[in-house]
């Protein structure tokens, strides 16, 4: 396997990753109940997990540009195939 093609394993890998993340953190972030009904330190484990959850996202935003560019000979192929690129 080439550098590139391994390159592209481990960034399929960990965009899988920070998905799986991103759900588990929004689910249980949606769980905790919100406001004066939720005191104390299940509130701040809940911002906690807000905060991480929009870091993530941003990490897998950036892992998304990543794999567009390793993949945009590819894209820009077929784009061209289909006629949609000049």
């Amino acid at each position: 396997m080439n550098a590139k093609a391994r390159l592209g394993w481990m960034v399929d890998l960990a965009l899988a990753l920070c998905f799986l993340f991103l759900a588990l953190t929004g689910f249980l972030s949606w769980m905790i109940p919100h406001g004066r009904a939720n005191p104390g330190a299940l509130q701040s484990f809940r911002h906690f997990l807000q905060d991480v959850h929009a870091v993530t996202a941003v990490v897998f935003f950036c892992g998304i540009l990543l794999h567009l560019w390793l993949h945009w000979s590819y894209i820009r192929k077929n784009l061209k195939d289909m006629g949609w690129w000049s």
